[in-house]
């Protein structure tokens, strides 16, 4: 796995996470990023069990551990949330913020530390530091709130 910065501005980084490229053929190819603020940050879509290691080894390249401080998964898919129960272990302070629609099947992976955001059809924000993120969900699209 690779990492490479995308973004950089004074108020926050854009780092990609990239599979290494001999994975073997029967795994799903996924792309995970971290927006890192000056004392927290985001990882979103942290990837399948395979790959927490390998993300854990590249993202204390980037950030303290404990300035991982929130998750966010789009879906409920096994290549984009599988490793949570190793990030519940790792991260127990941390929250995760998902559709509402998925939590029911997000919680399978194992959520017993980590904190469940569950966000609405409207969408939401989360503020990390001085930097806004909006969860905008697909029916939200060109509008926030939702109306």
């Amino acid at each position: 796995m690779k990492s490479q910065l995308i973004v950089e501005t004074p108020t926050h980084q854009w780092i990609y996470f990239g599979r290494d490229p001999e994975k073997p053929d029967k795994i799903i190819d996924t792309n995970q990023y971290m927006l890192v603020t000056e004392k927290k940050a985001l990882l979103m879509d942290p990837g399948g069990i395979e790959l927490f290691a390998p993300m854990l080894a590249n993202i204390v390249k980037h950030i303290p551990l404990e300035q991982l401080t929130h998750l966010f998964a789009s879906h409920q898919d096994p290549d984009i949330i599988s490793s949570l129960g190793l990030w519940d272990q790792t991260l127990p302070g941390a929250k995760l913020y998902s559709p509402w629609l998925w939590e029911g099947f997000i919680r399978h992976f194992g959520m017993h530390n980590i904190g469940y955001e569950a966000i609405p059809d409207v969408g939401s924000r989360l503020l990390l530091d001085q930097v806004e993120v909006q969860f905008i969900l697909p029916a939200c699209l060109g509008k926030f709130p939702c109306v």
